[in-house]
């Protein structure tokens, strides 16, 4: 069985917070990869270890001092960048006896990412990495292969339906975070620069019901998941509103699409899959999300293609995805 959760850390930090953390998760049923429950006498340490980088869902890392002064913790985190750069992965810091202004003289990447604070401790922190874990995927290889096939249809109504959503799912996403960025401010307005630093996560765990509640004002899914970055600016609306369009009609060209493929990326992240095709992040397999990104491009530039064995090929795997690479239950 893949392991969902890889967890990367010094050896340290085990006995203070790495293994309570490990065994809290197993006790609800989780699957880690952690060296002491899946190494072996004989195992070899770096096929194990890839193996469980590459199998995972999600990589914990845990920082410390510790973490950042070992070469072996590093390298899995190099390998957890590489993947998570690639949309394969995401990496969940947990941030252990350090504070932003620790991390950030090793990484500011990585002081800029929402961690995890191990001082909750390992249940309280177990149960928030568990409400990361994509849920059941209720979507099979048919029903994601009749939706993308349903982009190709020549039906005025189909296709103005499909537009529409994906414009109004994109104005949902900027809605909410134009609203979750706005009260953030009002939060951190008071607060300099050393002030803000030790208490920004604090805040934004105290902002996390209100935040909830901004989700449903504005219809998106619970098990939608908004990166944390800034709205498209106002003046720009007009434009993504005509890529939409002409990205549902097929009419763009291979650069006008590939343009659209990565201005999607810069700005809406994971949330990607949910405003063109209406589906939570992260409910379904790695290889049918790579197959559905595949897809978006074909969409795009439907109409100018001639060749429609791509789009074929693309449906017949999305097909067959679910027995190959389908989520296991927790």
């Amino acid at each position: 069985m893949s392991s969902r959760l890889f967890i990367s850390h010094a050896s340290e930090d085990k006995a203070t917070f790495v293994r309570p953390l490990a065994h809290a998760l197993k006790k609800r049923g989780v699957n880690v990869w952690y060296d002491e429950f899946s190494l072996k006498p004989g195992d070899s340490l770096r096929r194990s270890i890839d193996k469980g980088l590459m199998e995972c869902e999600i990589g914990i890392v845990v920082l410390s001092q510790s973490f950042f002064q070992k070469e072996w913790p590093q390298r899995e985190l190099d390998a957890l960048i590489t993947a998570e750069a690639a949309g394969l992965k995401r990496i969940v810091p947990i941030w252990h006896n350090i504070d932003s202004k620790g991390v950030a003289s090793f990484s500011l990447m990585l002081a800029d990412k929402i961690a995890l604070q191990s001082k909750h401790g390992p249940e309280a922190v177990a149960e928030q990495l568990i409400s990361l874990l994509p849920k059941q995927s209720s979507f099979s290889g048919e029903q994601l292969a009749l939706l993308i096939e349903s982009f190709f249809s020549h039906e005025t109504y189909v296709l103005e339906c499909l537009r529409t959503g994906c414009q109004h799912r994109f104005l949902q996403v900027q809605a909410f975070i134009t609203s979750y960025e706005n009260l953030i401010d009002e939060h951190i307005c008071h607060l300099d620069d050393g002030e803000l630093d030790g208490q920004i996560n604090e805040i934004i765990e105290q902002l996390a019901p209100t935040k909830e509640i901004l989700l449903r004002t504005f219809g998106i899914p619970s098990d939608v998941e908004i990166v944390d970055g800034e709205a498209i600016p106002e003046e720009r609306l007009s434009a993504w509103m005509s890529s939409f369009e002409e990205w549902v009609s097929g009419t763009q060209d291979t650069d006008e699409a590939r343009s659209f493929v990565i201005d999607l990326d810069n700005y809406l992240d994971v949330d990607v899959l949910y405003v063109l095709f209406g589906l939570p992040n992260y409910s379904v397999s790695q290889k049918q999300r790579g197959l559905l990104e595949a897809a978006i491009h074909e969409i795009g530039t439907w109409v100018k293609q001639e060749d429609s064995h791509m789009i074929e090929n693309l449906c017949e795997a999305l097909r067959n995805s679910a027995s190959e690479d389908g989520h296991e239950k927790l």
